[in-house]
């Protein structure tokens, strides 16, 4: 089975990075465009399921251009990313989805919240995320971290799995989770840290515990 991913956002905000982090853990390139986009397979296990994941990369392709109508038509599903960093890239969000909206390709989409390892940086809060999620009716959304490898793996197995009607357990996901180093502050690092800072990094704290507790007890093979 086939399943099609496009990946589109402002520039800047990691989308290539993204990708670049997925190619690491065994994405081979098949093609590459002269027009910005890169096309990209990989083969995936779902359960019993023998899946080619095909990802656009459009990383060099501007809201205006005349090529996203075709990559956007053909994908089972769209990752509409922004910078958590970026208050702009968040608010451009509006005009990405007037412009799936006018492509017809409403019915698949998933925010995707980049850059969430810079903590002290954050504009953008969940509670944003999750109102836009809302009310734009999208498929879900999620976090990652380019630079990390936050929950990138995780974020495709995931949506391929509800493409193909076989959503996957958290224990399923949790053995695509990649274990995270903690990051202590040093009490002269405080410059320019946000109102809720010290909220995201102990949130944060918490869940990379928790997931490295999760991965040392997880006995299953990543495909």
């Amino acid at each position: 089975m086939e399943i099609t991913l496009a990946i589109l956002g402002d520039g800047s905000v990691g989308k290539s990075s993204l990708v670049e982090n997925f190619k690491n853990d065994g994405f081979t390139s098949v093609y590459k465009q002269t027009v910005g986009c890169d096309f990209y397979e990989k083969k995936l296990r779902i359960r019993d399921n023998a899946v080619s994941l095909r990802l656009w990369d459009i990383g060099g392709q501007s809201i205006h251009s005349k090529n996203i109508q075709q990559y956007v038509s053909t994908s089972s599903a769209i990752f509409l990313v922004y910078d958590v960093t970026n208050r702009e890239s968040f608010n451009n969000l509006d005009d990405w989805k007037r412009l799936l909206t006018k492509y017809g390709a409403t019915d698949k989409i998933y925010l995707v919240g980049n850059k969430v390892d810079m903590i002290s940086q954050r504009i953008v809060t969940s509670k944003q995320q999750i109102e836009f999620i809302k009310d734009n009716n999208l498929c879900g959304g999620m976090y990652m971290s380019a630079k990390t490898g936050e929950n990138v793996i995780r974020a495709f197995y995931q949506v391929s799995g509800e493409i193909l009607g076989t959503p996957l357990t958290e224990t399923e996901l949790e053995c695509h989770d990649k274990i995270l180093k903690v990051h202590v502050l040093r009490d002269d690092d405080q410059g320019g840290r946000t109102a809720f800072a010290d909220q995201i990094e102990e949130e944060k704290r918490l869940e990379e515990e928790e997931a490295l507790r999760r991965a040392q007890q997880c006995t299953c093979m990543i495909q």
